[in-house]
């Protein structure tokens, strides 16, 4: 965390973890790909599976997946490879994926976040939000020192238990760091 250079950065987590019984593997998928490249490089093996035999779940987030899926599949060619969500941000945790067969996310209830819905001017607390919904996401801290719109548009899929997928923004531009769109 500490090399500020990507390259070296990752020529270091080469070095570190070629070696190591690796199962699991978490972030942003764009990110994790070009590092998983370069594992490969390094390594001269043609597929992850060849480095690490029992490598079997990706936690990602941060942006949406699908685009990145195939070159995923390419690199870790199994079928027993689980790929999970997480809908996180600075702000807080806010969902996961509980269920590799579903596309939604069960949302996180007791993790000290209020949560809210903006339907046009419309402002829906969590118990009036309807499955089927796409609403903008507001949040709170719990004890109501500030009040956040993150910007991302949800879905409902489920009242309950609440399940939610990620299903645009309300901006359609990159974030103020430039580093993720959704």
């Amino acid at each position: 965390a500490i090399i500020p250079d990507f390259d070296e950065k990752c020529a270091a987590i080469c070095r570190q973890c070629v070696g190591e019984p690796i199962t699991a593997f978490a972030g942003v998928p764009s990110w994790n790909l070009a590092l998983m490249r370069r594992v490969l490089e390094y390594t001269g093996r043609k597929n992850l599976l060849e480095v690490w035999p029992d490598l079997e779940m990706f936690a990602h987030g941060g942006v949406e997946f699908a685009p990145y899926r195939a070159s995923f599949e390419e690199l870790i060619p199994s079928e027993r490879m689980k790929y999970m969500e997480t809908y996180n941000a600075s702000e807080g945790f806010f969902a996961i994926a509980d269920d590799a067969s579903r596309d939604d996310m069960l949302l996180m209830l007791d993790y000290g976040t209020y949560y809210e819905f903006r339907d046009g001017d419309e402002v829906v607390p969590l118990e009036g939000v309807q499955a089927g919904r796409r609403y903008a996401m507001l949040i709170s801290s719990c004890n109501g020192l500030w009040r956040y719109e993150l910007g991302d548009v949800v879905e409902f899929t489920s009242t309950d238990p609440y399940r939610i997928r990620v299903a645009g923004r309300t901006r359609q531009f990159i974030n103020a760091f430039r580093s993720e769109a959704r």
